[in-house]
């Protein structure tokens, strides 16, 4: 065994740091006074400044609503929102025309160019081949028009 590791581990460490005890705070307030640096006529004027404020100072009564415990002991208004059947359609349709988007976007631009694209949406595809294309969503439903498929 080393010497240097036996008179280490013989003395207990000494913080270097110095604290300087407990702190004791009073525990009435402080008289109000001006301060110290303040200019002179600030200091003889300092009563009357006092006197102005405590009599502009208006006792505030507590509030009388109490906190709601539960959602529907506010009023109905604040509660969840149903969300309609079209608000439903309009939010899909722009999901999908987001993607259809992408999908020209990506198209048109080269693979190192497409990675950083992915990596900037945070976006989950797989882009290891060079074409890149978007799966359809799954809330997608086909609908025959005339021999042709429509999304």
């Amino acid at each position: 065994m080393h010497p240097s590791l036996r008179v280490l581990s013989s003395r207990a460490h000494q913080p270097l740091i110095k604290f300087l005890g407990k702190r004791t705070f009073p525990n009435t307030p402080s008289v109000p006074h001006a301060h110290p640096a303040a200019p002179a006529e600030i200091k003889s004027q300092f009563s009357q400044f006092l006197k102005k404020i405590e009599a502009s100072v208006k006792t505030s009564t507590p509030a009388s609503t109490a906190l709601l415990k539960d959602f529907w002991e506010a009023p109905e208004r604040l509660w969840k929102q149903d969300i309609e059947e079209a608000e439903i359609e309009a939010i899909m349709v722009s999901f999908w025309v987001f993607h259809r988007r992408l999908s020209s976007l990506m198209m048109s631009l080269e693979l190192p160019d497409r990675r950083r694209v992915l990596a900037l949406i945070g976006s989950t595809y797989n882009c290891s081949s060079y074409y890149y294309r978007i799966p359809k969503p799954q809330f997608c439903v086909k609908k025959r028009v005339e021999d042709q498929t429509v999304y």
